[in-house]
């Protein structure tokens, strides 16, 4: 099905006919097969293809061909008969080249027509408008939604089934790149689908060490490309995580290759993959200085002279805290979370697993340019989880960490080196059954929020703008007065500085499930003001969402939840941060136990009035009337008890005069509505009489706090205002004289 042959034009020193005039789409592959059969003693380095490509717009890019050996995956350096060109077109239209050969050999000429249909996507660039973020040819931007896939020696397993069992799965799940450890093929062979079919070979080093130019693998070649044309064929881009030096993995090292060895591996290797689109980036290898002359800088100098489509170039920098990325040989920061923490390994290994560590290295290694964070060591299943004793809360939390700064990650949830699995609870993390399930669908949570809820690529991490909030959990991405979100980890409350805007589509998002609350409209009007944020609970990490009406699309955040329960808990939560703004509290932390203690009192009376009502409905219809008022005497029971230990928790963090605001809050401030309207009815009020109408207000507000609703709690206050009236009446006031007098405007009516 994936015969290279298939898609290869055979051309053999001819022009092709008009009617055969290969038709190719925009940024996939154009690839043509040319024999010489000269005797060349090193077919590698003897002579030279080049070929010269002119546009439709008249723009002429040179480049390179490559020997193939017999173009299957046989010959080698000695034999075979096939070179190639291959070419990425990037514009529309009739593409022309005329290619030579550099010992004379007649060359030819042709042309091919590059069109829409079936177009890729490009070249993965740094976004022009907005560098932390990664775009196609640096104008589209794209969230990369990556994957660790670690099967070094699934190269040489059947293709068919690591397409069906791997790469079609991952495709599945929206994954649109991957960071892979086959290409280059240097190391680790013994590192495959141990329950797909057995390799074809564990020989699969890509040339003895030291020499390129005369032990290029070519059946390794063809294994590799297998895999990254079919990934080019679904716009799936990949990293290199091993890179060019095998030298880390025990395998062949650049540092042994001379001058002229290295040349030619690198513009060998840049022939060969550079026309494909989907080549993420050029990595030199992992955990590397960044800084070495004849190693990376080298190298990096080498794959920009050759590199015609201008992919990205990167190393991997372990403790990026001190990095290298912005010398103008690199185009992306990939980096791991080491040294983040402490200044030595000692001390900062024990926060390797901690989110807050990818958060500061992503933060640390911005210089202009795109970060990804290769190596997230609480995002890796395999190899780190274990060493670090990371969890899958850490690997949300590591995740939302590199996204607030800034960056793209790739994460794993397989497990284990040397025992590979596509299936199973130690192989990808897709199944219903899995272990890592929840992590899997914790990353589409993240994904989608990005691509769905925000505009991610004009945001730029903006913890700056936080105040009052804990700096190791809550962290911040912006487009200051457009759009807002913040990452509030274990529920952590926070203020954050909002400019001016009216913000309509507002949420949280439980970053675990996915659940949305919706968040009434903000209006700021101001150039500039201070929102405290107190997220619905401490039990999961909460995302918050603000986006201005301008780029809502019309969306909005305002309806309420369709299930019942999730619409009564945004009910019960709006209304007690109403309460709690009333204090006024400059502690985010004892507002939110406030709010939550207001919460929970709502909701455990809404319980027991609603056991009590049901009970009361059973008994009516098994005529148990009798068993009515006892059944209210254990409900008013029930909600003494419950008051009592609501009004300590209360006391237990604020004062009295706090703890009466409350009480004030949760009966609609009828205490003083009330009594300020007594007042001005009779304004001749003794202080003793002043004290009665005040005290039998509060008892009323003691027990208003409890009932069920609006009207309840009025229908306790008209009661009470009932024996006010009648004392009063009793003292020799009267009140419908008073009244009157007071809706006349007379101050009259008393004694």
């Amino acid at each position: 099905m994936l015969d290279l042959v298939s898609a290869i034009v055979l051309c053999i020193l001819a022009q092709p006919s008009a009617e055969q005039t290969p038709i190719v789409g925009l940024y996939r592959l154009f690839e043509l097969a040319i024999v010489n059969n000269k005797p060349y003693a090193n077919r590698f380095t003897d002579v030279d293809l080049t070929v010269t490509y002119t546009a439709p717009s008249g723009k002429k890019v040179d480049f390179w061909g490559f020997f193939d050996g017999d173009g299957r995956g046989g010959g080698d350096a000695a034999s075979g008969n096939v070179w190639k060109l291959r070419f990425m077109p990037d514009e529309l239209g009739r593409w022309t080249y005329a290619y030579n050969w550099t010992d004379g050999t007649p060359g030819a000429a042709g042309s091919f027509v590059c069109v829409k249909d079936g177009a890729g996507k490009g070249i993965l660039r740094p976004y022009k408008d907005n560098p932390h973020w990664f775009a196609y040819n640096g104008t589209e931007p794209v969230w990369l939604k990556s994957y660790y896939e670690t099967g070094h020696g699934s190269i040489a397993q059947d293709i068919d089934w690591i397409v069906e069992n791997v790469y079609k799965r991952l495709i599945d799940r929206g994954y649109n790149h991957l960071q892979v450890n086959w290409l280059l093929s240097l190391c680790c062979f013994n590192q495959y689908y141990l329950d797909g079919p057995q390799p074809q070979t564990l020989d699969l080093t890509l040339y003895k060490d030291g020499t390129p130019s005369t032990s290029m693998r070519l059946d390794v070649w063809h294994m590799m490309e297998r895999h990254l044309r079919f990934l080019n064929d679904h716009d799936v881009a990949v990293h290199m995580f091993l890179g060019f030096d095998g030298a880390k993995n025990q395998g062949p090292a650049w540092a042994r290759l001379d001058r002229r060895q290295q040349e030619f591996y690198v513009k060998y290797v840049v022939s060969r993959l550079s026309p494909f689109a989907n080549l993420g980036c050029w990595n030199f290898v992992w955990e590397v200085e960044g800084n070495r002359q004849d190693h990376e800088l080298a190298w990096a100098r080498l794959i920009r002279k050759y590199d015609v489509f201008g992919h990205m170039i990167t190393y991997e920098d372990e403790c990026p805290r001190d990095n290298f990325y912005h010398l103008p040989e690199y185009d992306l920061a990939a980096v791991e979370n080491h040294l983040i923490a402490g200044p030595n390994k000692q001390i900062d290994r024990l926060h390797w697993k901690d989110p807050w560590t990818h958060h500061m290295a992503v933060i640390a290694s911005f210089v202009g340019k795109p970060v990804f964070m290769s190596e997230g060591n609480a995002l890796w299943r395999r190899y780190w989880h274990e060493r670090t004793g990371a969890t899958q809360d850490d690997l949300r939390r590591a995740a939302w960490a590199c996204a607030t700064g800034g960056a793209s990650f790739c994460w794993n949830g397989h497990l284990k080196e040397y025992e590979l699995y596509a299936w199973g609870p130690t192989g990808l993390p897709f199944g219903q059954d899995h272990p890592y399930a929840d992590s899997a669908r914790y990353v589409d949570i993240l994904a989608d929020v990005m691509t769905n809820k925000v505009q991610f690529y004009r945001m730029r991490p903006s913890d700056e703008l936080l105040s009052r909030h804990d700096p190791m959990r809550v962290w911040a991405l912006a487009e200051e007065g457009r759009q807002y979100l913040v990452f509030a980890g274990h529920g952590e409350p926070f203020a954050i500085s909002l400019a001016k805007g009216n913000f309509v589509d507002n949420c949280w998002i439980d970053s675990r499930t996915g659940s949305q609350m919706p968040i009434r409209p903000i209006s700021v009007k101001e150039d500039r003001q201070v929102r405290r944020f107190l997220p619905p609970s401490r039990s999961t990490d909460w995302v918050l969402v603000l986006v201005a009406e301008e780029i809502a699309g019309g969306r909005t955040g305002t309806t309420l939840q369709s299930d019942p329960e999730a619409a009564y808990t945004q009910t019960i939560l709006e209304r007690a941060e109403r309460i709690v703004d009333m204090l006024g509290l400059d502690d985010l932390q004892k507002a939110m136990q406030v709010r939550d203690a207001i919460a929970d009192q709502y909701r455990s009376l809404r319980d027991i009035h609603d056991t009590r009502d049901a009970l009361i409905k059973s008994a009516k219809a098994n005529g148990a009337d009798s068993e009515i008022k006892a059944i209210e005497q254990m409900a008013k029971a029930m909600q003494e008890r419950l008051h009592v230990r609501y009004i300590q928790q209360l006391s237990a963090i604020l004062n009295q005069e706090q703890v009466d605001r409350v009480k004030d809050g949760m009966t609609y401030n009828l205490v003083q509505v009330t009594y300020q309207a007594y007042l001005r009815m009779l304004p001749n009020l003794t202080d003793r009489q002043r004290a009665r109408i005040m005290a039998s207000l509060v008892e009323a507000r003691e027990q208003a706090m409890d009932a069920g609703s609006a009207e309840e709690k009025h229908a306790i206050f008209n009661r009470y205002k009932g024996i006010i009236n009648n004392y009063l009446s009793a003292e020799g006031y009267n009140l419908k004289q008073a009244s009157e007098a007071l809706r006349s405007g007379s101050r009259s009516g008393s004694q």
